[in-house]
């Protein structure tokens, strides 16, 4: 699984992330990942094009990938910044 992730932090200090989550191997999108912010009800599934997005008001440092057939990937958010990775 390869992650494209935008991170954005609003001047409320309302956290926004989205991107697009594909598979390393053939570079298709992966339809109904579950990503969330980690220790939080956060959450959503990916779209059909692997596309989602995240907001959240809670003070949030990691976010969580997963889907079957996958390993389950976390990644630190870091307020303030814009990444894509």
């Amino acid at each position: 699984m390869i992650l494209f992730l935008n991170f954005t932090t609003a001047y409320s200090q309302q956290t926004i992330v989205h991107g697009k989550v594909t598979d390393m191997d053939n570079g298709r999108p992966i339809s109904f990942v579950s990503v969330g912010f980690k220790n939080t009800k956060t959450g959503a599934l990916t779209d059909t094009l692997g596309n989602y997005q995240l907001t959240s008001r809670e003070k949030v440092d990691s976010i969580r990938f997963s889907a079957i057939g996958y390993f389950t990937r976390v990644f630190p958010v870091k307020a303030g910044t814009k990444s894509e990775l």
